[in-house]
């Protein structure tokens, strides 16, 4: 696959993984695209074999954070989901099938093995906005223990994109939308 809009992080175990979106089809934000892995144990000077961490078949998964929580040594991921078929114009514009959605995965053992995707529109979008991403970079964990993800979005009727961010304070049970700006 094509890779691209690569993330790094060290994850608990001392490894450096390298997160980035496998695009097997499509161009822009639509096709068939997972979310890919390397780790590296030797801090970047020899990787191995690229492991595909998300599938949700035919569906477009992009804009991949990972953040940890050091309390509980869980490597959480961030990441925008939208319909395969869909293209970025159309979903900007508000005209596409589907509008992008924020998920979220987790793995307890550095990154060898994921949940299954979690949605969590519920309470980190808005219904009005056509756009979705997270990124760029990774996320941080507060000194109280918050999480704190980076995103950005695009109002329907608009033509901005703004940025917000996303935060748990419960070990990511729920991840809820914060400081909206840009608007």
């Amino acid at each position: 696959p094509r890779l691209r809009n690569a993330s790094l992080i060290v994850e608990p175990g001392g490894d450096l993984l390298a997160f980035c979106e496998g695009r097997k089809d499509g161009r822009g934000a639509t096709g068939n695209i997972d979310i890919v892995v390397r780790r590296s144990c030797d801090s970047g000077r020899t990787w191995g074999d690229l492991q595909t961490i998300i599938d949700l078949g035919s569906r477009t998964c992009l804009y991949c954070v990972p953040v940890i929580d050091r309390t509980s040594g869980t490597l959480w991921l961030l990441f925008t989901v939208a319909h395969g078929g869909d293209v970025e114009r159309d979903i900007v514009a508000g005209t596409s099938r589907e509008r992008t959605r924020p998920f979220v995965s987790s793995s307890t053992d550095g990154g060898r093995t994921w949940s299954t995707p979690r949605d969590i529109s519920a309470t980190a979008r808005k219904p009005e906005w056509t756009w979705y991403g997270f990124g760029p970079g990774i996320g941080v964990q507060l000194a109280d223990g918050r999480l704190v993800a980076p995103a950005y979005h695009k109002v329907e009727g608009t033509k901005k994109f703004s940025s917000h961010m996303v935060t748990s304070d419960d070990h990511c049970a729920t991840w809820i939308l914060r400081g909206d700006v840009g608007d």
